[in-house]
C-alpha cells in the first residue's frame, strides 16, 4: 500500500469516526438515477439577512479591474434571496480534460438554506450535469469564489467537449477579486480556507484538503462506497456555505471603509 493511500485511508477513517452523529451535514434526499444522482442538503441558516442599506461605494479606492465587481455587489444587496445561487464544482483533476464529478448550488433562505449537488459518475452523465448547471445559470444570479478563472471556464470547456451551448449567467459575481483587494495587505494568502479561519472563525474539522479530492473520487468510483461520496459532498458544501458568508464580511468591510 502506498504512503499516500495510507494517509488518505487514515484521514477518512478519522473523519468518519468524528462525524458520527453530527448534525451539520443532513442529507434531505438523494435522487438516484443510472450513472448520476442528485443530493439535496438542508442547512440551518444562522446568517443575518441583508437588512441595512448599503452606502454608495463611489468614494472607495479600488483598482479599475474591480469596479465591475463593486457595481455587482451593490446590485446584489438589492436582490431577493430567492434569486441567488452560490456555485462551485469538484473535478477529477485540475487539467482541462478532467471530468466534472460534482456541481453544487447553494440557495440561501431566511430560515433554512438548501444545497443541491449533481453527481456525475460517468463521462456520459457529465452531459446531464452540464445541462443542469446551464439551466440554473439561466434562472439565478450566480456568486462564486474564483469562478471567473476556474469554475465557469471549466464548465465552458466541458460544454464544448459535449457539443453543448454554454450560457454565461446574466449576473455573475466572483468575490475573489474583492477579497484580494480588501485583504491583500492583511493575509499572505486569500485562499478561501485562510479567510474562513481569520474572518469567520470557521474550521473545517470534518473536511479534507482539496488536493486529496481526486483520490477520494477514484476510491468512490472503484468501490461504490457512499462514505467517499459524502466526503466530497461535504467539501463542496463547505465551499458553498463559506463563499456566501464571506459576502457579508466583504460588505461589512466596505461599509466601514466608506
Amino acid at each position: 500500500m502506498s504512503t499516500q493511500k495510507k494517509q488518505v485511508d487514515a484521514l477518512i477513517k478519522e473523519i468518519l469516526e468524528r462525524t458520527e452523529g453530527e448534525r451539520f451535514f443532513e442529507i434531505s434526499s438523494i435522487d438516484k438515477h443510472k450513472g448520476y444522482q442528485i443530493i439535496k442538503i438542508e442547512v440551518e441558516n444562522t446568517i443575518p439577512i441583508f437588512q441595512d442599506e448599503i452606502n454608495s461605494l463611489e468614494l472607495l479606492t479600488f483598482t479599475k479591474k474591480n469596479s465591475q465587481n463593486l457595481r455587482l455587489l451593490e446590485e446584489l444587496h438589492r436582490t431577493s434571496y430567492e434569486d441567488l445561487a452560490i456555485f462551485d464544482i469538484e473535478t477529477r483533476g485540475l487539467s482541462s480534460d478532467s471530468q466534472i464529478f460534482l456541481a453544487g448550488f447553494y440557495f440561501p433562505g431566511k430560515e433554512k438554506s438548501i444545497s443541491v449537488q449533481f453527481v456525475a459518475k460517468t463521462l456520459n452523465k457529465e452531459k446531464n450535469l452540464l445541462r443542469w448547471v446551464i439551466n440554473h445559470f439561466k434562472k439565478f444570479k450566480v456568486i462564486t469564489y474564483n469562478g471567473s478563472v476556474f469554475d465557469l471556464p471549466f464548465v465552458r470547456k466541458r460544454c464544448e467537449l459535449h457539443k453543448l451551448d454554454f450560457v454565461n449567467p446574466a449576473f455573475h459575481l466572483d468575490i475573489l477579486p474583492l477579497a484580494r483587494s480588501i485583504w491583500k495587505e492583511t493575509y499572505a494568502s486569500r485562499k478561501l480556507t485562510i479567510l474562513e479561519h481569520n474572518l469567520m472563525e470557521i474550521y473545517r474539522e470534518f473536511d479534507v484538503p482539496s488536493n486529496l479530492l481526486p483520490t477520494i473520487i477514484k476510491l468512490y468510483e472503484k468501490t461504490g462506497d457512499e462514505k467517499y461520496l459524502k466526503i466530497v459532498s461535504r467539501h463542496n458544501l463547505y465551499d458553498l456555505l463559506t463563499t456566501f458568508k464571506l459576502i457579508f464580511e466583504i460588505r461589512k468591510n466596505l461599509m466601514l471603509t466608506n
